[in-house]
């Protein structure tokens, strides 16, 4: 998994390409970095993942983040298995099994923001088609389970934070479908008035996001100064 993790990273996006779980996997709690990481891979993993029905065990990823705060732009730091999920990318048949994902956002920026899953971070939106998205696929999430563990963003400052289940955030015409998760969330932003998103399966969705079928029973905690969503 760490080989695949780093191909992908290595500025391939594996588009058209489909992989196999042929095996569980015990990571045994060895730090990974996140499959297609958006500081290599920009639009992130775009082709298709089957776990076959294996387990990844063992999931941990523990980190602190810092956006500098002379940043123009937003930066969404995400993170999961994958970090971030192309629009045409696929992820199915899997069971990931007590992750323990840990996020620490320390930036004094508000562009600086966190997002983390299990499964990923975000997904990426597609283009409309003839001005609609009607009919337009995106991102597919299908037969995901997390099975217990825990999913935690921490925001010192006043910095929007996600934390979710399955998906820290979905954007548009994302599907979600035949998942469950057990893990407990825990998402603050401790710095000011913006929210800290947290939920069983999706932090929050896009237009067009449609969820079907899934079920979450772990703790779910949200907390932030002025605002809890």
């Amino acid at each position: 998994l760490k080989a695949f993790a780093a191909a992908v990273n290595n500025s391939n996006n594996m588009s058209g390409k489909t992989f196999y779980l042929a095996n569980d996997i015990d990571l045994n709690g060895a730090e990974l970095t996140p499959i297609a990481n958006v500081t290599a891979v920009a639009s992130g993993f775009a082709g298709t993942f089957d776990g076959d029905g294996h387990t990844v065990s063992g999931l941990k990823i523990k980190e602190t983040v810092e956006i500098p705060s002379d940043t123009s732009s937003t930066v969404l730091s995400s993170w999961g298995l994958f970090s971030t999920l192309d629009k045409t990318a696929v992820v199915k048949n899997i069971i990931i099994s007590a992750p323990d994902i840990s996020i620490e956002n320390i930036s004094t920026t508000a562009k600086g923001q966190v997002l983390a899953g299990a499964v990923a971070g975000i997904t990426t939106a597609p283009e409309k088609v003839d001005n609609s998205y009607t009919g337009v696929k995106g991102t597919i999430i299908d037969h995901c389970i997390v099975d217990g563990g825990s999913i935690r963003t921490v925001a010192t400052g006043a910095v929007l934070n996600w934390a979710a289940g399955i998906l820290g955030r979905a954007q548009t015409c994302t599907l979600i479908e035949n998942c469950y998760s057990s893990a407990d969330i825990d998402s603050q932003s401790l710095g000011g008035s913006n929210s800290a998103y947290a939920a069983g399966i999706v932090g929050t969705t896009g237009n067009y996001t449609t969820i079907v079928n899934c079920g979450a029973s772990g703790k779910i905690k949200a907390l932030a100064p002025r605002s809890m969503n």
